[in-house]
């Protein structure tokens, strides 16, 4: 079932994200079948704003929106150094 997902993504040319990847077996799963997007427990546990940011900013401001973003590419790759490979 979790392959014609992927399979209806790729048709689509849309990014697939799994969601609630919380072991290392499902994340490995995820990953065979081309899912490079994930979130989950066994992925790392969620961060508030604040701790991604490295301040209260509000995410409404655009420079704390930019610096959201960039804090959250600096923590997806940091986890994905971590783990040996992205999801």
């Amino acid at each position: 079932m979790l392959k014609v997902f992927f399979e209806i993504g790729t048709i689509f040319d849309l990014e697939v994200i799994a969601a609630s990847v919380d072991s290392a077996r499902q994340a490995e799963t995820f990953l065979t079948l081309g899912c490079r997007f994930g979130q989950g427990e066994a992925l790392g546990s969620a961060l508030a704003v604040s701790e991604a940011l490295g301040t209260d900013a509000p995410v409404t401001d655009p420079m704390g929106a930019e610096r959201l973003a960039s804090a959250l590419v600096t923590v997806s790759e940091r986890r994905a150094s971590v783990s040996g490979r992205g999801l």
